[in-house]
């Protein structure tokens, strides 16, 4: 596999955990308190639920194609590489979270100073990183 297409899905599988985070959080934010009863569970599949219960589904749907991708990512980047790339979807979730309408998250300095720690810590551990291309 090429580098670019490595880097497509390690990409794609950082956007689609993330997209995964803020999909689960605004159905579970419909559907409340969770209880673990008979009761509890027979109200998900009501006509209120609908819309709650899908942004869950299709956030389970993009954590199943994200772990697709990482499998990819896996085959010709080293774990070591590829891992710390991850610590972006937390901040993707946090500026979804901030940006979106209903999670009502809110900006802080200390949240701030914790994406810039991210960062820095991101491109001190990769900055030696290494490939290899399997496509020779």
């Amino acid at each position: 596999m090429k580098k670019r297409t490595a880097f497509l899905l390690l990409a794609a599988s950082i956007f689609l955990t993330s997209i995964a985070q803020l999909m689960m959080k605004t159905g579970m934010l419909g559907i409340g308190e969770l209880s673990f009863n008979w009761s509890f569970v027979t109200q998900l599949f009501t006509a209120d639920m609908i819309i709650p219960v899908s942004y869950i589904a299709g956030g389970l749907f993009c954590y199943a194609l994200s772990m697709i991708a990482w499998i990819g990512v896996l085959t010709c980047i080293e774990l070591s590489i590829a891992y710390p790339f991850l610590s972006l979807s937390y901040i993707l979730v946090y500026l979804g979270a901030v940006a979106l309408p209903g999670l009502h998250e809110s900006v802080s300095l200390t949240r701030i100073l914790g994406i810039v720690l991210i960062s820095i810590g991101l491109y001190l551990i990769t900055r030696r990183g290494k490939l290899k291309d399997t496509h020779s």
